[in-house]
């Protein structure tokens, strides 16, 4: 179990490090500045992670700024995500919420840890 978790870690610490953080950081900011929404979402712990980045931008960041950012997780929403997995396809589970919704000016920022998930 041991080498497995330390493989975890170094599989982790690589994608950290090859992650273009100034180039997702500008992408937000300028979301920010056209006043557009930030769609966010994953499966499993990427859900969590997701619902974790939205919620430190719209209290954390966003507690002291007179402008706020518009940032949303579409994993949050248990109930609509397991309906449209279970009435239509777990692929669309995203695809659904965003579809006739999303504007030329959004942006979306999907997270998959494993980056298998077909639905991201």
């Amino acid at each position: 179990m041991k080498d497995n978790i330390k493989a975890y870690f170094e599989r982790e610490q690589e994608v950290i490090n090859n992650l273009d953080f100034e180039d997702a950081v500008q992408a937000i900011k300028e979301a920010y500045e056209r006043e557009a929404t930030v769609y966010v979402f994953g499966n499993g712990g990427s859900a969590a992670t997701a619902s974790h980045f939205v919620c430190d931008f719209n209290k954390g960041i966003c507690e002291k700024l007179d402008k706020k950012f518009n940032l949303i997780c579409l994993s949050d929403n248990t109930p609509i995500v397991t309906a449209i997995a279970n009435d239509i396809s777990y692929d669309d589970v995203f695809y659904f919420q965003l579809k006739n919704k999303l504007k030329p000016d959004d942006l979306i920022l999907a997270i998959s840890g494993s980056g298998n998930s077909k639905n991201i």
